[in-house]
Parts: structure tokens; C-alpha cells; sequence
């Protein structure tokens, strides 16, 4: 049988059967996983078929057009509560801009793109990220962004002309289906480790705050080290059933070399960071982040 006519052969099956996990192609197919992953991939390049950014399990789900409802009833199935939360504040509120959520729910954000999807929008000289409920239409999303624009942007009283933007829809990263990415450039292995749950004491506002946060994200703290009292606090997390270091800093400015440090305590310590912070990030420094360490390290604001 030809390349073509084994498309055309998944492509019908998931139409007769659904949305479906590669293992299910494996087996219609009588192939193993690697193969039926590799046929899946090459009709994802052709635009034969979609996957979702959220995995079932351990894959993604592979679909056809028209099951998109389809696809996200079976993935709800599997969210959290503070996942299933957000969506539903989106669906009540419809458009959010990104300073107008909790960091917890920015950091959530990055695993529900199958339901909520981001825009960069430009006005005059400023970017903004907003994102919307996947089900509103273009009509609408142009009407509510123009009352927030002009919320956010008052016109003066000379100013005659309408606010000008630019709408832009990147395109939705596809990661790992882990809370936090794990591919540096230097592969480490993200150690698995028996959770130990003692009592955490705390103490300082600055420890309260992170304790806060960690909890919103799904997260328990295992034990915490003080680095430098009242600045800086490392809390060993579970989080999804892998170990984290969540780090609270508080700086008014990182460079790169603060960065450097960083990522050299990921590699020691073999697990993700999360860096709470209320810092401005240099610009070096986040060109140095997206070209060395990737989301080994993922920043959260607060």
C-alpha cells in the first residue's frame, strides 16, 4: 500500500472513530508506536489532519476538522480545577490581557491553548498579549478589544482619530505535555523523587506570598531554604508527580549574569525552576533565557 492510501486510511479512521491517540493508529495500523508516530507527524506537515497542544496522557490527541468540540470534551475530562476555573472565567469575561490575570493563572495558561488563545496586540508604539475564549468570533473579539483599548487608552480631547492596532495570532508553541518544558541545550535528566510532605513553617510575608502562589499552581512544598532573608526563598515543589525549585527573589533588576547563576543551580539540582519575581528582566538577560535555557527556567511576575 502507497504512502497516500495510508493517509487516507487514518484520516477515515479518525473520522469513523473519533478523536484518537497515536497507540490507536499503531494498532489499526499494525505498526509500532515509533512508525505510527512518524506517519501522524508527516499528515500533521501536510495539514491532513490536527493535534492537540495538551496531551491525554502521555500524547496529544489527532483529529479531523469538524471534531474540535469533540477534542475538547475529552480533554476537560482530564483538567484540573484551577484549569477548569480559568476557562470558566473566560467564558464569563471573554477577553483578558495578560496584566489583568494572577501569575498562577498566566503559568496555567501555557497548557490551555486548545481552549484559550493568545494575540499580541500592537498599539501605536506598545505590545500588549491578550487572550480569548476559543469559541468567540472575530466580530465580537474586535468589539470587546476596542472598548478595553479605549479603557486603557482615554482619547484626548484634540485626538480625533481612532485608536490604531494591530492584531497578531502567534502560533501556539507546541511543548511537552509536562507543566514545565524540559529541553536545554545541555540535556539534564529531571530527576523523579519520593514526596516527603513535612510541615513547612512560615514565616516572612515574602515566604506567605510564595507559599500562595505554589498553591495555585497545584504545587506542595516538600521544604524551603532561606538565601537571603526578606530577598531570596527556594522551595523544593511537587508539582504533577516531578520535583521543582520555585524560587521567590526580590530584586529591582536581573542581568544575565543573575540568569547564568540561575540556570547553573537548575543543572546542579537537575529540576525545573520557577522564578517568582518582581525584577525587570534586561533585555540580554532574556535573549540569554531563550537561547541557553529555554523553559528549564519559567519567570512569573508577581
Amino acid at each position: 500500500m502507497d504512502q497516500e492510501a495510508v493517509f487516507e486510511d487514518i484520516v477515515e479512521f479518525i473520522r469513523e472513530n473519533g478523536p484518537t491517540l497515536p497507540m490507536d493508529v499503531a494498532s489499526f495500523l499494525k505498526k509500532d508506536s515509533f512508525i505510527a508516530n512518524a506517519i501522524l507527524s508527516e499528515m500533521l506537515s501536510k495539514q491532513m489532519i490536527m493535534k492537540t497542544n495538551r496531551a491525554y496522557g502521555n500524547s496529544p490527541i489527532y483529529y479531523v476538522e469538524g471534531q474540535e468540540e469533540e477534542v475538547r470534551k475529552k480533554l476537560y475530562e482530564i483538567l484540573k480545577d484551577n484549569e477548569r476555573k480559568l476557562i470558566e472565567k473566560f467564558a464569563r469575561e471573554k477577553v483578558l490581557f495578560e496584566d489583568e490575570l494572577e501569575p498562577s493563572e498566566r503559568f496555567i495558561l501555557k497548557k490551555l491553548t486548545d481552549f484559550i488563545l493568545p494575540y499580541t496586540i500592537q498599539v501605536k508604539d506598545k505590545k500588549l498579549i491578550c487572550y480569548k475564549i476559543y469559541n468567540l468570533k472575530d466580530e465580537f473579539f474586535q468589539q470587546i478589544l476596542k472598548e478595553k483599548l479605549e479603557l486603557r487608552f482615554p482619547k484626548e480631547k484634540k485626538e480625533e482619530k481612532p485608536i490604531q492596532t494591530k492584531i497578531e495570532a502567534p502560533k501556539v508553541e507546541e511543548r511537552p505535555h509536562t507543566i514545565i518544558e524540559t529541553k536545554p541545550k545541555s540535556p539534564i535528566k529531571v530527576e523523579k523523587q519520593e514526596v516527603l510532605k513535612p510541615d513547612v513553617e512560615i514565616g516572612s510575608e515574602l515566604e506567605a506570598k510564595a507559599v500562595d502562589i505554589i498553591k495555585d499552581l497545584g504545587g506542595e512544598v516538600i521544604s524551603k531554604k532561606v538565601v537571603s532573608k526578606n530577598k531570596e526563598i527556594d522551595f523544593k515543589v511537587e508539582m504533577g508527580g516531578l520535583i521543582y525549585t520555585v524560587k521567590i527573589k526580590k530584586k529591582a533588576r536581573m542581568n544575565e549574569s543573575d540568569l547564568s547563576l540561575l540556570f547553573t543551580q537548575v543543572l546542579e539540582e537537575k529540576r525545573p525552576m520557577v522564578l517568582l519575581t518582581n525584577a525587570q528582566i534586561s533585555k540580554k538577560a532574556r535573549e540569554f533565557k531563550d537561547k541557553k535555557i529555554g523553559d528549564l527556567i519559567r519567570i512569573l511576575k508577581i
